[in-house]
C-alpha cells in the first residue's frame, strides 16, 4: 500500500454518507474500481483497528486483574 492509497482511505473514513455519491458520480470505471478498492481497504483497516482495541482491552484487563490482586 501507497501512502497516496493511506491517504486516500482516511479521506474515504472521513466522509459523509451523502459525500459518496457527490465523490463518485464524475468518475470513470478505472476511477470507480479504484475507489471501491480504496472502500474495500478502509474496511478492513476499521476491522483491524477494532481487533487491536479488543485485543488492548483485554490486555489491560489482565493487567489491572493484577495489579488490585
Amino acid at each position: 500500500m501507497t501512502e497516496r492509497d493511506e491517504i486516500n482511505i482516511n479521506y474515504v473514513l472521513s466522509m459523509e454518507v451523502n459525500d459518496v455519491a457527490d465523490w463518485m458520480k464524475d468518475m470513470d470505471h478505472e476511477e470507480v474500481v479504484y475507489a471501491l478498492s480504496i472502500i474495500e481497504c478502509a474496511h478492513w483497516k476499521l476491522l483491524d483497528d477494532a481487533v487491536q482495541s479488543y485485543d488492548d482491552c483485554k490486555y489491560a484487563r489482565k493487567v489491572l486483574q493484577n495489579v488490585l490482586q
